[in-house]
């Protein structure tokens, strides 16, 4: 209750927060929704893992966030100057599309995969451009007393539109309500409604006056006088926080801390998949365990807030008990029959284990991530480099997961894993070699083999004084 109170004068700009993050997740369900939809025609994992590449442009988003930080047009101001105009050309994307993605999958997956990777890819560096913006947006728009909580509001607002256009557009496409040409024109008529929501109205209006504070003004008035120095300024700032001591060792943390978890994320449910689960069964499973993901940040998000790494910590060896629990969930269940049905025998306990399982998974998952965004939110909360060092702290964190995932996926579908698969196992092995265990095997290994190393730069980030964080002087320049 407390912390409903704590965050009721921030209410205006909570609601604008969660709306733009809602919609940056829309691409990301809807890429989801396409992996599973070329899975269902025939993907295999090296094909996977071409597509995994769309959500990239999240890990590579540092290397144009300066930009974004110092260019803008001083009557729409800075955060607004990039939303709008990004919204709109993600809407008119979406319509222009639509019809264009629909025929691709009907042309079979060789011909679909590296033409929707493209598409989706773009969709992806849209959004992690406006990401850039909204992030920046958010440490000023919500007071310094709630700006920890900021991490919360990223979480919910991108799992419900990730849920939104993963399970729900899986949900209507399998009632044949709607195909992925029309969800993908009314998810384009949302992004250009929003843009003009935010562009013209008088809520929007007022929030943003909050946008900048007086240094902020200053800067924006030192880029229009003189834009190729006010970004060269910036890529000088994001240098000087890239060389600072504890931002090098946050980075080699977030580059190691999911590696135990990586098989799990990525493969699970396409092996279901492949195994004859149905995405209807996967997008009803997802559906059930949603909830914990929007309520979970809620929960937790006190406690992230004032202890990121305890929390981070004390989540991390139940998520990997929950990743082996997933291989013997997945052992159990029988390759697709020869009718390339759905198993049959399969009895409701099996499924409310999955969900059990998979909802644990995704709590531990979120109490992590909830973490980590409140202690980047705390550490990059100066009004006038903020934007740009929460931008190189989830570009650090993106990266991290990224590589790990699209890493799992090849290596499931490469050559020298296949060479390892034991197709009938001798009496001594409890379980096929397949890619499916080769590589969670491996990583649940690497991952307790990591976990002292990961858990000693935790423990050192979180000693560290919160001055050491700071760029000295940065809050001296005009």
């Amino acid at each position: 209750m407390s912390a409903v109170s704590d965050l009721r004068p921030d209410a205006q700009a909570v609601l604008l927060l969660v709306l733009l993050y809602t919609l940056q997740g829309v691409p990301m369900g809807l890429g989801a929704a396409v992996s599973f939809m070329l899975q269902e025609r025939g993907a295999d994992y090296s094909q996977q893992a071409i597509f995994s590449l769309v959500s990239w442009p999240f890990s590579l988003k540092l290397l144009w966030a300066p930009v974004v930080d110092t260019v803008c047009l001083p009557a729409a101001g800075l955060r607004r100057s990039w939303i709008v105009p990004l919204q709109t050309i993600i809407g008119i994307a979406m319509f222009a599309t639509a019809d264009y993605s629909q025929n691709l999958l009907h042309g079979g997956v060789e011909q679909a995969v590296k033409p929707m990777t493209a598409l989706y890819f773009v969709m992806h560096f849209l959004c992690a451009t406006q990401d850039v913006a909204v992030d920046g947006w958010a440490l000023t728009l919500l007071s310094a007393k709630n700006v920890g909580y900021a991490g919360t509001i990223n979480a919910v607002g991108q799992t419900i539109g990730y849920f939104a256009a993963f399970t729900g557009f899986l949900a209507l496409e399998q009632a044949k309500l709607m195909s992925l040409g029309s969800f993908m024109l009314l998810c384009g008529a949302l992004f250009l409604v929003s843009a003009a929501w935010v562009a013209v109205s008088p809520e929007s209006r007022q929030v943003a006056d909050k946008e900048d504070p007086e240094a902020a003004r200053k800067r924006a008035a030192a880029a229009a006088a003189a834009p190729l120095a006010a970004l060269a300024s910036s890529y000088k700032e994001m240098l000087s926080i890239a060389r600072l001591p504890p931002v090098r060792t946050l980075a080699l943390f977030l580059i190691l801390n999911r590696i135990g978890f990586a098989a799990t994320d990525s493969l699970t449910a396409l092996e279901m998949m492949k195994r004859g689960v149905s995405k209807t069964t996967l997008a009803t499973i997802s559906a059930c365990i949603t909830p914990i993901s929007i309520v979970m940040p809620v929960v937790v998000g006190p406690w992230t807030a004032r202890s990121p790494w305890r929390a981070w910590r004390w989540a991390y060896i139940p998520r990997m008990i929950m990743s082996l629990a997933a291989v013997f969930l997945i052992y159990a269940l029988p390759a697709r029959d020869a009718d390339d049905h759905e198993p049959t025998h399969l009895t409701l306990t099996y499924y409310v284990a999955v969900m059990i399982l998979l909802g644990l998974f995704s709590a531990l998952s979120t109490v992590q991530f909830v973490a980590q965004m409140s202690f980047f939110s705390t550490v990059s909360s100066d009004a006038e480099i903020g934007g740009t060092y929460m931008t190189m702290l989830n570009t650090m964190s993106n990266l991290g997961s990224k590589w790990t995932t699209s890493a799992a996926l090849y290596l499931a579908g490469s050559d020298v894993v296949r060479r390892l698969a034991v197709p009938q196992p001798p009496s001594w092995m409890s379980a096929p070699l397949d890619p499916f265990y080769t590589v969670n095997w491996a990583c649940f290994v690497l991952g307790i083999v990591a976990m002292p190393v990961i858990f000693s730069i935790a423990r050192r980030i979180e000693s560290t004084p919160m001055p050491m964080w700071q760029v000295k002087g940065a809050s001296d320049k005009e």
